[in-house]
């Protein structure tokens, strides 16, 4: 998986794969042993790949260091329970971190999850599914921050609950039309798309949807034109659930 994500963000940045710095498999050991547990094996490859250092890509305020994640665990005041493995540390309030859901595979990979640490909301129930795999995650996150970023104008929309009960379009309907309009428009489907994250460009503009696990759905359009990018969204608005 690492090795495409570093092609796929190559495409944009060309001196991205060089930027990013690999864990050492003695700090993978480290994080394994303050777990308690094995690292589960997709968050094993991304931090040697870029365990230390996600390099030439912002995401803001997450953290993805192994470092970090270490810090967490280290801390006596609080664990998570053993079913969530962290990947990533939120570096502001409300610091809701990102965990791997091990009791959610998909394939070799797990849902992710969003929950508040330091704290016992994990056990009143409030743990928010964010994506359906880490992958989903990092692939939605490079496109959005790496490639979306780079384009001036940007908006972002979401499912109008008023506009779904007057149409009765669901949100998984949603995805198709956004994406076969997208077609019509001259965007192309990038081949990390999937019914739950689009994925979808031209060569001035991009547009970026997803369906959390409990609905929810939101799209970003971005475009080099401001205009360009207004008649994308009146088409989208005009034809979808969106807002």
């Amino acid at each position: 998986m690492m090795d495409e994500f570093l092609t796929f963000l190559g495409e944009y940045d060309s001196e991205y794969p060089l930027s990013v710095r690999g864990a050492s498999a003695e700090m993978i050991g480290r994080l394994s042993a303050v777990m308690g547990q094995p690292v589960p094996p997709i968050h094993e490859e991304f931090l040697l790949c870029m365990g230390s250092s996600i390099g030439r890509l912002e995401i803001p305020n997450l953290s993805f260091d192994i470092d970090q994640i270490i810090g967490l665990y280290e801390a006596e005041e609080w664990r998570p329970p053993p079913r969530y493995a962290v990947i990533a540390v939120e570096m502001q309030d409300p610091y809701f971190d990102c965990y791997l859901d091990l009791e959610q595979p998909n394939d070799f990979d797990f849902g992710i999850v969003r929950f508040e640490s330091w704290g016992n909301a994990v056990l009143k129930g409030k743990v928010h599914p964010w994506f359906r795999s880490l992958r989903d995650m990092l692939f939605s996150l490079g496109f959005l921050y790496k490639r979306m970023s780079s384009l001036l104008f940007q908006l972002e929309l979401q499912a109008s609950p008023a506009k779904q009960q007057r149409t009765g379009q669901s949100q998984e309907a949603v995805v198709k039309t956004l994406e076969e309009l997208a077609l019509q428009m001259g965007f192309k489907r990038l081949r990390h798309t999937n019914p739950q994250c689009l994925l979808l460009e031209r060569e001035d503009a991009a547009i970026y949807g997803h369906l959390p696990p409990r609905g929810g759905f939101n799209a970003k359009a971005a475009a080099t034109d401001r205009g360009q990018l207004s008649k994308i969204c009146e088409i989208l608005r005009d034809q979808t659930i969106l807002v």
